[in-house]
């Protein structure tokens, strides 16, 4: 069995380990993400291993431990914290007798140099896996495509139905992008995996997390999109660097964000996505560990 050591709050570990899984057989995401039940239903067939959202820090910390001891996998792998959310791989990384694989997405540097990472990554894992040209890497890496938790030929293509707004970010930032909404007329919905809508979108209103970006990019939606502050990720410098790559927006006041989106929906049809998912070339690799 494989491991995906998913913790961290939001959508953005969780829908990585999810495009993992999808692309192998056996595989087990560990999660505390409060959007855990909204996956579980609409992929039931997922292997969740699910530590409340609600838990304390310390309480999820050892619960974390207590599943990566019990499943004794054969491959543990680790989304973006290399010795655990807080702390808490490093000692157990060197006990178990697992291939070690990082799924290295773009850090603040200072988080790396403070934690001595260089050192410990080349230490304790066998292989390093960058998912997507859009992430820079501080550690000897192997790159692939970006993840993605759907496949090119799952998306329905036609033509593009408005402006879709995405709040996926902190829930103090869902009043933005309820602002936004209400300025377009637009209502906001629940839905998972918001992929399958991005396909059907004329245009994105969303952040600038790893998921978002890479699936307008894939989907070939513009994105209008806030750099919100966050404490490891730089969403600024990763939607500045997807503008190179595709038509991205940076914003930042929801009138701004609201005239921006008016400015990029284009008539007619768009050409169905054709997108290489990066998680089968990742697949490939972890496979070649064993």
């Amino acid at each position: 069995m494989w491991l995906i050591y998913a913790l961290g709050g939001g959508w953005g570990h969780l829908t990585r380990a999810v495009a993992l899984a999808r692309a192998a057989r056996n595989v087990r995401v560990l999660t505390n993400s409060p959007y855990a039940a909204i996956v579980a239903r609409a992929m039931p067939e997922l292997d969740l291993a699910i530590i409340p959202a609600q838990t304390p820090l310390e309480e999820a910390r050892h619960a974390a431990v207590q599943v990566v001891r019990d499943s004794s996998p054969k491959v543990l792998i680790v989304d973006t914290f290399p010795r655990g959310l807080g702390g808490e791989l490093s000692p157990l990384l060197a006990a178990i007798p697992a291939q070690k694989v990082l799924v290295h997405r773009d850090v603040n540097p200072r988080y790396i140099a403070s934690a001595g990472l260089q050192q410990f990554v080349k230490d304790h894992y066998d292989l390093v896996l960058v998912p997507g040209p859009g992430e820079e890497a501080y550690f000897e890496h192997e790159l692939t495509a970006p993840w993605l938790v759907r496949n090119a030929n799952e998306l329905r293509g036609g033509v593009p139905g408005g402006v879709l707004v995405c709040a996926s970010g902190m829930p103090s930032e869902f009043e933005w992008y309820r602002a936004v909404a209400s300025l377009l007329s637009t209502e906001i919905s629940q839905y998972w995996p918001a992929i399958d809508r991005y396909a059907e979108a004329s245009v994105v209103v969303g952040g600038g997390g790893y998921n978002t970006v890479e699936e307008c990019l894939a989907c070939g939606v513009p994105l209008v999109a806030r750099a919100w502050p966050r404490t490891y990720d730089r969403q600024a410098r990763r939607l500045s660097r997807a503008s190179q790559r595709g038509r991205v927006v940076q914003v930042h006041a929801v009138e701004e964000a609201a005239r921006a989106a008016l400015a990029e929906i284009r008539p007619g049809p768009r050409a169905p996505a054709t997108f290489i998912n990066g998680t089968v070339e990742a697949v490939r690799r972890i496979e070649g560990l064993l």
